[in-house]
């Protein structure tokens, strides 16, 4: 049976890898998420700072939420502040494998957040960002591949143009980096009791169509 990192036999999360759900990085432009999408309602950042920022909260699921525990995991961001403290950029740092971002949603930075990142005491209000179609992708590399972040082990469950058999190339847990095998006539819509490191999602060799990992 397969593990999935817990006492059981199950998938706990399910990432589809053709919906653009995963923040781009740095953002949808080079300078990050356009500063048209930032409300910010801070007072006392400190002047010309960068700092990495956790998110406190807001209706994107895929941030990295602030934590006193040190425990974060999701999409984290960098602000900027101009030479009067106010917020200049917001760029994506790391993007989280959660796939299942949309346009109108928000990430919130609060007080709580901003005074822990820039080693303040004094600051106050949030920072607002609302999400339009054009900040996400596909959770593919530029090459369109996928591989797990820290090169977690996942299973696989795909089909073809709807209903039809695929073929996979695909490099499994214990494989070398780019030691590859193609499986062939997957049977669609059925789960692939396979550990895999890595998808070749885009290459020619897989058919697929629709395609779920789960971890």
């Amino acid at each position: 049976m397969i593990q999935y990192g817990v006492s059981r036999d199950f998938a706990n999360l399910a990432v589809d890898l053709f919906a653009a759900g995963t923040l781009k990085v740095p953002g949808s432009s080079a300078a990050g998420i356009p500063i048209g999408q930032v409300v910010d309602g801070t007072a006392n950042l400190t002047p010309s700072e960068s700092r990495m920022v956790y998110a406190s909260g807001g209706t994107f699921i895929g941030s990295a939420l602030y934590s006193t525990s040190g425990i974060n995991t999701g999409t984290t961001y960098q602000i900027t502040t101009d030479n009067a403290g106010a917020v200049s950029a917001i760029e994506v740092v790391s993007s989280s494998i959660i796939n299942s971002g949309i346009a109108g949603q928000t990430i919130i930075f609060d007080a709580v957040t901003l005074n822990a990142a820039f080693g303040l005491t004094t600051v106050t209000g949030n920072i607002t960002v609302t999400t339009v179609a054009g900040d996400f992708t596909t959770p593919l590399d530029a090459d369109g591949n996928f591989t797990a972040p820290d090169n977690e082990a996942f299973a696989v469950f795909g089909s073809a143009n709807g209903n039809s058999n695929y073929n996979l190339k695909v490099e499994l847990e214990a494989n070398q980096p780019g030691d590859f095998v193609v499986i062939q006539n997957l049977g669609a819509h059925t789960f692939v009791p396979i550990l895999a490191r890595k998808i070749y999602v885009t290459d020619a060799a897989t058919t697929a169509t629709n395609l779920l990992v789960l971890r």
